[in-house]
């Protein structure tokens, strides 16, 4: 456990001993603990104290025997204090312009290799755009609530699941949360409808920010960046508040990210840059969310939804990137959460054939060809040379790809299945009889 959470879970003993070490940075022999709280408590229980403070992290053993000393270690130094009695940190810009792409790592080579593991089977299951989709609705919901959750969301999954698949809002619910998931919705929307596009620059990155955070901000301030100063609540980080250098660094974390070949440490980037960039007035670490899973999705590799994600570590990993650069435990934190929800989109792989996405953004096209072709009783063998022509605006991979796909609808079509392509049954009735007196 790391010290910056362990210190939120000591017992009164234990605050004692900190609180003693903390007045005494060169550090403190047992014998001095023990003669400055033996009046409380036993020795054997002082010892108990210390050896749990030295197993979290928190306290440091240094010499031999007699003459050892015990300090806090350095995070718990550092943590023990409250926020505003901790070192200011302000703004390292370095920290995003000192990344270089495919040199540099946030990610822990640990977590990427667990990432790496939990993905393996996946990726070739998947195109390298999206999902189907049930799959893509699945996630839509789990980072929906996963998501709204980490912000102190009180929504349970299956009334974030009711109000995004019917609409309908819980009772007992402020308002706020109910536009908070929807929000969510809109902007998860946009990330599937865009996936395979090149979108890591700031234009998207405003436009998601403006859907995330519609009707909880000003209207002015959707996707605006910043030009005052903000604070962050439970830490002594402070956020850069000069609207120019804020631009100029999120457009370079947008531009390093997409250069990043590994979508592991390209995601984990975009997770931890754009929640300490604080870009924007409010939303930023919804922002890193939900642009973490570009990299995945574009790869076709399974998405972070969150759900899983322990609040306390999460949050406290993030203070823990803000003011001392360590990203180790917002790793474990967001990675736990990964591994465990990667078998779950693993499985729904396995039993859905999955599209590309040109078949997402051509669906409506698509069912407008098949009805063509079922109206005009174009022959089902023309219906490659049809789909060909009738998608000559496309590039000849996805034209390709669509011909093929509507040559296999036209197969398969029948009365029953045709209200999937939103065809009449009746005409698909006439076209197969039709079909079968002419020998197709």
């Amino acid at each position: 456990m790391h010290p910056i959470i362990a210190l939120r879970q000591l017992d009164d003993l234990q605050k004692q001993i900190v609180t003693l070490l903390l007045r005494s940075p060169n550090g403190l022999a047992q014998k001095d603990v023990i003669a400055k709280l033996a009046n409380s408590v036993s020795q054997p229980t002082i010892s108990r104290a210390m050896a749990k403070l030295i197993e979290n992290d928190i306290v440091e053993k240094t010499g031999e025997t007699r003459s050892s000393l015990y300090k806090l270690s350095e995070a718990a130094t550092w943590f023990a204090k409250p926020p505003h009695h901790r070192p200011e940190k302000p703004y390292e810009p370095h920290r995003i312009g000192g990344y270089i792409p495919n040199v540099t790592a946030w990610l822990p080579v640990e977590q990427r290799n667990r990432m790496t593991l939990a993905a393996q089977g996946v990726n070739q299951a998947l195109d390298a755009s999206t999902y189907s989709r049930e799959i893509a609705q699945r996630f839509l919901i789990d980072l929906a609530w996963a998501s709204s959750s980490l912000e102190g969301n009180t929504y349970s999954y299956l009334d974030t699941e009711v109000l995004l698949q019917y609409g309908q809002k819980a009772t007992g619910h402020d308002l706020e949360e109910a536009t908070m998931i929807l929000n969510h919705k809109h902007a998860i929307d946009e990330l599937i409808e865009n996936v395979g596009r090149p979108v890591l620059d700031q234009k998207f990155a405003s436009r998601i920010h403006a859907m995330l955070l519609r009707d909880l901000i000003s209207p002015e301030d959707l996707g605006r960046v910043r030009g005052n100063s903000v604070r962050i609540q439970g830490s002594s980080y402070r956020p850069e508040g000069d609207a120019y250098q804020l631009s100029s660094d999120l457009g370079q974390l947008l531009w390093k990210a997409e250069q990043v070949e590994d979508p592991f440490e390209a995601s984990f980037v975009l997770l931890t840059g754009l929640s300490y960039l604080q870009a924007f007035i409010d939303g930023n670490k919804r922002m890193g969310r939900l642009m973490s899973n570009v990299p995945l999705l574009w790869k076709g590799l399974p998405p972070i939804s969150f759900i899983g994600v322990d609040r306390n570590a999460y949050l406290s990993g993030l203070i823990l990137f803000y003011e001392l650069g360590d990203p180790s435990l917002i790793a474990e934190a967001v990675v736990d959460g990964y591994v465990e929800n990667s078998k779950n989109y693993a499985a729904a792989v396995a039993t859905r054939r999955v599209p590309r996405s040109i078949e997402f953004r051509e669906r409506t096209r698509i069912d407008h060809l098949v009805a063509r072709i079922v109206d005009d009783q174009i022959d089902e063998t023309d219906a490659r040379s049809a789909a060909l022509e009738f998608f000559a605006d496309l590039e000849e991979e996805d034209r390709e790809h669509l011909a093929q796909i509507v040559e296999s609808i036209i197969a398969a079509i029948s009365p029953e299945n045709a209200y999937a392509w939103r065809v009449d049954p009746e005409k698909v009735e006439a076209y197969l009889n039709r079909g079968r007196r002419n020998g197709f």
